[in-house]
């Protein structure tokens, strides 16, 4: 697939949107002048909602060439199953459309078996399966010598793999080093800040389970500077609500109060009906539980 950077920025302009207008959300500014000045084709994910916010179809601005316009409508399909944590639809969508992996690129089949290995996690609870997968992302070769998100997200995900089999130990060095890789990435290529925010609440969930809470403060702070800068409301009320936790468990009523009616707010804007009844239980006792009639029908 090869991009047209000079006709996504002639339509751009005709929409009278900056860089910076256009990125928000969706990646760095920096990304937008290299696909408008180098035709440099990010990830599928960050294309996509590039050309949502143009209100265009992917087509008017890429030329096909070995690479089947089918493989993205797949991956686009795919990757809102997975985000939307829905495992078990992502399975049944790969088992029924049943992919030509050979027609792939090789970010595409990185991205593949990320999701081959979040189903074998999440549906059949298979560490062993799941791993299988992620290695097989972690084992090709980047040509360009950079890190993908994908290498970042995989890596995250392993850790993940092995909080849930309650290896902290190894949980521990595969949650670090993502973050690790994720600050390299920051200083090379676009983030795909949906991904990134769960990113960060798989990393601070692990670390609130032990006590970590000096390395969750931290995320924190980073998180709130993405959410603030790029208006994202997508799981921020969870963010919130396991902030309010950390702050309960460190015994600092105030605080975890706060975060816990930041929490309601939003998981109200966002209609999430599951954790506006665990926000309840938690604020039910406390000076502001009168807060809570103001949402008494959402809860």
């Amino acid at each position: 697939m090869i991009i047209l950077g000079k006709k996504i920025k002639k339509i751009r302009k005709q929409q009278k949107l900056t860089q910076k207008e256009l990125s928000q959300g969706i990646c760095t500014q920096v990304t937008i002048s290299k696909i408008e000045n180098y035709d440099k084709l990010p990830n599928l994910i960050i294309l996509n909602n590039i050309c949502k916010r143009l209100g265009i179809p992917i087509n008017e601005v890429c030329i096909e060439n070995s690479n089947d316009h089918s493989n993205y409508v797949f991956f686009q399909s795919l990757e809102e199953f997975c985000d939307n944590q829905q495992y078990l639809k992502a399975h049944q969508f790969i088992e029924k459309h049943n992919p030509k992996v050979k027609s792939f690129t090789s970010l595409e089949t990185k991205y593949y078996n990320y999701f081959l290995g979040l189903t074998q996690l999440y549906v059949f609870k298979s560490l062993e399966d799941s791993l299988y997968y992620f290695n097989l992302v972690l084992l090709m070769e980047n040509p360009t010598a950079k890190i993908d998100f994908v290498d970042v997200l995989t890596t995250n995900a392993i850790g993940v793999a092995y909080q849930l089999q309650k290896d902290s130990v190894k949980a521990l060095t595969y949650f670090e080093k993502s973050i690790k890789q994720l600050q390299k990435f920051d200083q090379v290529d676009a983030i795909p800040y949906q991904q990134l925010i769960h990113l960060y609440l798989n990393t601070t969930e692990f670390f609130n389970s032990n006590q970590q809470y000096t390395k969750t403060f931290k995320l924190y702070k980073h998180a709130q500077k993405i959410i603030q800068k790029q208006n994202l409301t997508k799981r921020v009320d969870e963010l919130y609500y396991e902030m309010g936790n950390t702050f309960f468990a460190i015994n600092d009523s105030k605080q975890a109060n706060k975060n816990y009616l930041l929490a309601l707010a939003t998981a109200y804007l966002n209609g999430n009906e599951t954790l506006l009844t665990k926000i309840k239980s938690k604020l039910i006792a406390s000076p502001f539980n009168q807060v809570l009639a103001l949402f008494e029908e959402d809860i």
